[in-house]
């Protein structure tokens, strides 16, 4: 993701908004929806973004497009980012969206990853477990990692606690390297 410094305002002014309307949750699903649209959707995307296109053909499409489908709020949100030419960072917008609205629910992404995949009851104990410790709601993710050669690597946005082999093994290479180069 490139650092766009501008899209954290915006996705804090939209989350506030949404908020004092009591609709957060309503315009977390809607700029999830938009963000799917706009990722999958090539001929839309190339058609918000290119400078070729007046910026009011760029608004009938957007209201065309969703009209009775989201708030009020969210559509005049994507008419704002036109009206500035900033459509074209909506990813990195929604991006810090979903992190602001993560941060204000208390939601932590984790990963964990191991050799094998882990079981639902396993994943289920190990999310229990995070979520008492952190004081958060944990949305756990288990990726799959040949290379770690066995144990797991958990990554708490990006703080990682690593039991995995390969990190045994290359501690224990070190202190015996240290040993020997001390001998």
């Amino acid at each position: 993701m490139r650092l766009v410094p501008f899209a954290k305002r915006y996705a804090r002014a939209l989350l506030k908004s949404a908020e004092e309307r009591g609709k957060i949750e309503e315009v977390f699903q809607e700029i999830n929806f938009f963000s799917k649209l706009f990722q999958e959707n090539s001929r839309l995307r190339a058609y918000l973004i290119t400078p070729e296109v007046d910026k009011r053909a760029k608004m009938k499409i957007v209201s065309d497009l969703l009209q009775n489908k989201t708030s009020d709020l969210f559509l005049n949100f994507i008419r704002l980012l036109i009206l500035k030419n900033r459509q074209v960072y909506f990813i990195e917008i929604a991006q810090q969206f979903t992190q602001l609205y993560n941060q204000k629910m208390h939601r932590v992404k984790a990963k964990i990853i191991s050799v094998i995949p882990l079981g639902d009851e396993i994943l289920t104990e190990i999310k229990r477990y995070l979520s008492a410790s952190l004081k958060a709601d944990i949305m756990l993710e288990n990726r799959i990692d040949a290379d770690i050669l066995g144990g797991f690597i958990i990554d708490i946005e990006g703080k990682a606690i690593d039991a995995s082999l390969r990190q045994q093994l290359n501690d224990l290479r070190a202190r015996l390297m240290k040993k020997v180069i001390a001998a």
